[in-house]
């Protein structure tokens, strides 16, 4: 089944609820041989322009490295899901309980490991899929039994799914999210295994129960250089062909295009930890990219003042990049993403 067919089905919000991840705290690469200036990466020079036309030149790179807890549980026991231990997610960043969103409950048919690949790589697939649940915490708890979770008003039955299942494999794996910014943010995630020899009812969330360290490289790419204070710059991305995790670049993924600026950096601040520089970013804007190829920045709207793009200028670190908020991606990470320079 292709990608966008894969959209139309409701199993696909499963999968970027489930998802994980990721986002979390990033461990910064080391300096590869560039500078902060924005010297491309064979040393030459680019002529400022307002028509920023990208290739895989341009592009940001990233690799995972991500570690999920596994917790034993009574198999067919009613356990109880608590995430009130839950003070720090994955990104580093200050969780309240009561506020998390909804709570997902997936079965995969493949591995721990081969789940855990497939997420680094934004690769899971339709027919990984066993089944699935949601919890939506409307009433702001903090735990809720396996009773109450549902899906389309058919409720999961503990006794009946998680069981132990010989010479099957069942992957059970249940993430704690919010819904933020367009997206499905997942704060946390864990591996449940059911066994018969076991009598714990409880799957605990901590602040390490799900740890997701990044290496982030900018400094390798060449930047974009553009005319500073030009509104009217256009970015076109036809010639992607690779995304930042090194998988083949899907179009039907690529539904926004951002426009970061972060004050005041430098391209070494940035990749300490891009993810929440981006959430934390001075200016943050959108325009929707799904079907294009090409976007005039005046589009991009800012996520706070709703403000257009008006513009580079020469202050920190700008950003320009494509990312995935359908249910297929199961990562916050953008999936092409470069740097701007202003001239």
């Amino acid at each position: 089944m292709g990608r966008r067919n894969l959209e139309e089905t409701v199993w696909t919000r499963v999968l970027l609820t489930s998802a994980l991840l990721m986002g979390p705290a990033m461990m910064a690469c080391g300096d590869k041989g560039a500078d902060d200036s924005g010297a491309t990466g064979d040393g030459g020079s680019v002529d400022a322009t307002s028509e920023l036309v990208y290739t895989d030149a341009n592009n940001y790179s990233y690799t995972a490295d991500l570690q999920i807890d596994s917790q034993e549980v009574a198999a067919g026991a009613d356990s109880v899901v608590d995430w009130s231990g839950l003070a720090v997610d994955m990104r580093g960043r200050a969780v309240d309980p009561a506020g998390v969103d909804r709570v997902m409950l997936v079965a995969f048919n493949i591995s721990k490991d081969d789940v855990i690949a497939a997420i680094n790589s934004n690769s899971l697939l339709q027919s990984d899929v066993r089944v699935y649940y949601q919890f939506d915490n409307t009433d702001g708890v903090t735990s809720a039994s396996l009773s109450d979770f549902s899906i389309l008003g058919n409720e999961f039955n503990p006794a009946q799914d998680m069981i132990e299942h010989p010479g099957e494999t069942w992957t059970w794996l249940v993430s704690v999210m919010d819904e933020a910014n367009g997206r499905i943010d997942v704060l946390s995630t864990t591996f449940v295994d059911p066994l018969d020899s076991s009598s714990n009812r409880d799957i605990a969330f901590g602040d390490d129960t799900a740890v997701l360290h990044f290496s982030v490289d900018l400094h390798s790419a060449d930047p974009l250089v553009a005319i500073a204070g030009e509104p009217d710059t256009s970015f076109n991305w036809a010639a992607a062909t690779t995304e930042a995790s090194g998988q083949p670049f899907d179009e039907a993924k690529a539904s926004r295009l951002l426009v970061g600026h972060i004050r005041g950096a430098t391209i070494s601040d940035v990749e300490a930890n891009v993810l929440t520089v981006l959430d934390t970013a001075d200016e943050l804007f959108y325009a929707d990219a799904y079907g294009k190829d090409e976007i005039l920045l005046s589009e991009a709207v800012e996520r706070t003042t709703g403000a257009n793009f008006a513009g580079f200028d020469t202050d920190g670190v700008w950003l320009v990049g494509i990312e995935c908020t359908n249910q297929t991606c199961l990562s916050p990470a953008p999936l092409i993403m470069t740097v701007v320079e202003a001239q």
